[in-house]
């Protein structure tokens, strides 16, 4: 999961080769050090380096969660997935659909699924990007209850500091002005 040299290069072209604002849009995250991130988000961030004014946010997917983040001065935003979340063999929880389909479908035991596809809609204007989304909730437990935020430290469990997994994207405005 890496932006190739050619891609930077043209994204590097195309930015000098405009005025004009830009939107960038991605499966993984775009921004150095943001959970399951591409591997070179550091190349990605020195080509959007001195052309910020012009790179008014990134978008992703990949991870599954509602955030948005502003780092020097660019708007890296997470959409949530539209479908579930991916928790992994530590928070099993068999039995929302039924012995069968657990059977059939041997991994959905291991995500978190929505009752209903939530996706978000992006309006922009001379100011900034009005998001909208679609409000949705967990089948059966939800990670929280899955003891998914804590991690075990010994015999102790802390709170990982990460942003939470949610079926519902909240509302929100990014102003690109500040």
């Amino acid at each position: 999961p890496y932006l190739p040299p050619e891609e930077l290069k043209w994204l590097k072209e195309d930015l000098d080769s405009t005025d004009k604002p830009a939107l960038i849009f991605s499966h993984q995250s775009l921004r150095s050090g943001a959970s399951r991130a591409i591997l070179n988000a550091d190349d990605f961030k020195k080509t959007i380096e001195n052309r910020k004014s012009r790179v008014l946010a990134c978008f992703n997917g990949h991870i599954h969660i509602d955030g948005a983040v502003k780092e020097n001065g660019v708007w890296y935003m997470h959409i949530n997935s539209i479908s579930n979340h991916w928790m992994g063999e530590d928070f099993t929880c068999l039995g929302r659909y039924g012995e069968e389909v657990d059977e059939k479908h041997p991994d959905i035991r291991y995500v978190a699924p929505y009752s209903k596809a939530i996706f978000a809609i992006v309006t922009l204007d001379e100011h900034g990007a009005n998001i909208k989304g679609r409000q949705g909730e967990f089948v059966g437990k939800s990670p929280e209850e899955l003891g998914y935020y804590l991690k075990k430290r010994g015999r102790e469990l802390i709170e990982l500091g990460e942003p939470r997994v949610t079926p519902s994207v909240e509302d929100r405005y990014l102003s690109f002005d500040d």
